[in-house]
């Protein structure tokens, strides 16, 4: 998938599963993206394979009804839509089966632990998003600096190595490699914010 792919490409996908919620190839991508978030989230929480597997179907079954009647705002964040199908998916799945898929991993006879497991599972999908518009945000951002910028970025800000050691590296003034992180950062918060759809 290439850089202009991907999350950015998240109102798009929506806007087709809205108007033709049965396009197989439209649900298969969403399924791609989430499907293994929803699945992953519900084996740390203590389901076996097949119950793991039967949940995720029901979350993805519950997603795809949301958003049949669910009007996405490209103005808002993808977050904040994704949190409210979520949310709604989640009630919906809880509520259709407590006396027998959910009852014995969740214990939802508890309403707080109902409540914690799908702010967790909402969170674990933000989460994804949230790496998915880093890794394009990335991408967009390194063609737009010079090369040395973004060294000085990735190899302070992600490999973790010392300013003055980069600046020898590099040939560079220390103050610059600080400065070049900081701006590299700096647009990288930009561009995922315009890639969310202008933030929360």
């Amino acid at each position: 998938m290439g850089l202009e792919s991907g999350p950015v490409t998240s109102a798009t996908l929506l806007g087709r599963l809205q108007r033709a919620p049965a396009d197989a190839s439209a649900w298969r991508e969403f399924v791609e993206r989430y499907g293994a978030q929803i699945y992953n989230w519900c084996r740390v929480r203590g389901m076996q394979e097949a119950d793991a597997e039967d949940m995720t179907q029901a979350i993805l079954t519950k997603l795809l009804g949301v958003m049949r009647s669910f009007s996405y705002d490209p103005a808002q964040s993808f977050r904040g839509w994704l949190r409210t199908v979520t949310d709604n998916a989640w009630r919906d799945v809880v509520r259709g089966t407590r006396r027998n898929l959910l009852s014995g991993a969740f214990g939802v006879n508890d309403e707080v632990t109902e409540l914690t497991a799908r702010d967790d599972l909402m969170a674990r999908l933000e989460a994804a998003h949230e790496q998915e518009l880093l890794v394009l945000a990335q991408g967009r951002v390194r063609l737009r600096v010079e090369p040395a910028t973004w060294d000085a970025f990735r190899l302070t800000a992600l490999e973790q190595k010392p300013a003055n050691e980069v600046a020898a590296l590099l040939g560079m003034k220390v103050a610059a490699v600080y400065k070049a992180r900081s701006n590299v950062q700096k647009m990288l918060r930009d561009e995922m914010n315009y890639l969310d759809g202008g933030g929360d």
